[in-house]
């Protein structure tokens, strides 16, 4: 009893201080990522927008991401909707993903969203040359940009990384 509770104290001890492999995630693992709040080129204060991963991403049966984990994504550009009913533009580009073990993870992917433009407010100001008061309607600004909760960024990996 004594030797098979020796070997077996042997063994466990031979088995923690053995180096664990670590797995090499590499690049391009897809992952989606959502808003936490609705970002439009009106109110823009700020280039990072918050943001949360979508589901669970497994990578070689090892849970790399999971889902409502913190994520940044990253305004590289924007424009605010403008008069004569041109809407506003919005780029996002590159951010973070927090891994499960709370690392910071480089993303990449580009979204471009557009506000509507209201074309009818170049055709009356088209016709304000004739009929003058028409002319007013060149200061009816277009549509903002907006990146709702709902849309989805398709995502993925930039760099290979060990976990």
């Amino acid at each position: 009893m004594k030797k098979t509770i020796a070997t077996m104290c042997l063994m466990s001890l031979v088995t923690i201080t053995m180096p664990v492999q670590a797995l090499t995630v590499k690049d391009g693992v897809d992952i989606t990522v959502i808003p936490n709040a609705t970002t439009t080129t009106k109110d823009m204060s700020e280039y990072n927008i918050q943001a949360s991963i979508k589901e669970d991403v497994i990578y070689k049966g090892v849970k790399i991401f999971q889902e409502g984990d913190k994520a940044i994504l990253t305004v590289q550009d924007y424009e605010k909707a403008g008069f004569l009913g041109n809407g506003g533009e919005l780029l996002v580009s590159n951010g973070y993903a927090y891994d499960t073990k709370g690392n910071k993870r480089k993303i990449m992917y580009s979204k471009k969203i557009e506000g509507k433009d209201k074309n009818w407010v170049k055709v009356a100001c088209a016709t304000g040359l004739i009929l003058w008061p028409l002319l007013l309607f060149g200061f009816v600004k277009g549509g903002e940009a907006k990146l709702m909760p709902k849309d989805e960024i398709f995502a993925t990996t930039m760099t290979s990384f060990e976990y």
